[in-house]
């Protein structure tokens, strides 16, 4: 497996898809739908690759394990826009307050799950 690949959150295929969805008028439901589905490529791309989660050292036992596996929120979707310049600064601001005021409003974790209470 190619180094760095462990960590890894975005892949190419990934970025085309962000990139090819992206429209500064989706709504929040929609980011929820494509960040489920950018979710979900991740885990078939890390399965199709073999790519195990990284190991990490628990600090109370001293046993080295594999972490739970990673898995993409909607501010890493709404973020990464910026981060590949696929939308200006200022519009994935504005998604990101959007998405937070959504949240907040309906009870969801980062995933969009209700949160457990």
């Amino acid at each position: 497996m190619p180094t760095g690949n462990v960590n890894r959150i975005w892949f190419p295929d990934m970025v085309d898809v962000l990139r090819e969805q992206w429209s500064a008028t989706r709504s929040v439901t929609k980011w929820i739908e494509l960040t489920l589905r950018l979710d979900d490529m991740l885990q078939r791309i890390r399965a199709d690759k073999g790519i195990l989660p990284p190991k990490f050292r628990c600090p109370h036992c001293g046993k080295y394990e594999r972490s739970a596996p990673t898995h993409v929120s909607v501010r890493a979707t709404i973020l990464s826009l910026g981060r590949f310049e696929i939308a200006p600064p200022d519009v994935v601001k504005d998604l990101e307050r959007d998405w937070k005021r959504y949240q907040r409003t309906n009870g969801l974790n980062a995933y969009a799950k209700k949160k457990k209470n």
